[in-house]
């Protein structure tokens, strides 16, 4: 997949585009965006997205199935920045991501340990 940038906000447009950067204005938006393209290289979410939308709640559970499940994969060098205004939100989002994060580099990691393991002689 190609290296691009979701932004996830209903009302905000970014301070920058390129042909790289896709707006999305709601959860369903941004992980079909997802399901098409792949994971971004780059987040830029806003935690409250209108009436009934939430960031934590719709669109950070469909991200982790969709990575728990290999339907996409984090990259390397992967970023995201929360631009809420909500004060516990917005850190309570990038927590979780971070820690998906975290936890896949460390399956990949254990992955990769036990394909170089010698297998053990009894």
């Amino acid at each position: 997949m190609t290296c691009w940038t979701l932004f996830l906000d209903d009302e905000r447009h970014p301070a920058r585009t390129d042909g790289r950067t896709v707006v999305c204005r709601t959860s369903a938006e941004a992980l079909e965006a997802m399901r098409q393209r792949g994971c971004p290289q780059v987040m830029l979410l806003d935690h409250d997205l209108g009436e009934g939308d939430d960031a934590t709640a719709i669109f950070y559970p469909g991200f982790e199935d969709m990575v728990l499940d290999g339907v996409i994969s984090i990259p390397e060098g992967f970023e995201v920045h929360i631009h809420s205004q909500n004060s516990v939100g917005g850190p309570y989002l990038a927590g979780k991501i971070q820690s998906l994060v975290g936890e896949m580099r460390r399956r990949a990691e254990l992955t990769c340990l036990a394909i170089e393991m010698p297998p053990q002689r009894g």
